[in-house]
C-alpha cells in the first residue's frame, strides 16, 4: 500500500468510526454501490448515504482492529 492508498484508507476509517454518513458516502463514486450482507444493493451515492444513515441510526459506536492489509499483490 503506497502513501496515497494508506491515507485514503485512514480517512475512510476515520469517517466510518465518526458515524458520519455524509463523509462516508462522499468517498463513493456517483454511481457507486454497496450492500450489507444479503441485503439489497444500494446504487448511487445518495442511496449509499441512506444505507449508512440507516446503519448509523442503530449504532452507538464502531470499533475495529486491523489484523492485516490486503494489497493488489497479496496480504
Amino acid at each position: 500500500m503506497d502513501a496515497k492508498e494508506s491515507r485514503l484508507f485512514a480517512d475512510f476509517w476515520h469517517d466510518l468510526l465518526s458515524l458520519d454518513a455524509d463523509a462516508v458516502a462522499e468517498r463513493f463514486e456517483r454511481g457507486g454501490s454497496l450492500s450489507f450482507g444479503g441485503e439489497r444493493r444500494a446504487c448511487g451515492r445518495q442511496a449509499v448515504r441512506r444505507e449508512f444513515v440507516r446503519l448509523f441510526s442503530r449504532t452507538d459506536a464502531i470499533h475495529h482492529r486491523p489484523v492485516s492489509f490486503w494489497a493488489r499483490d497479496g496480504v
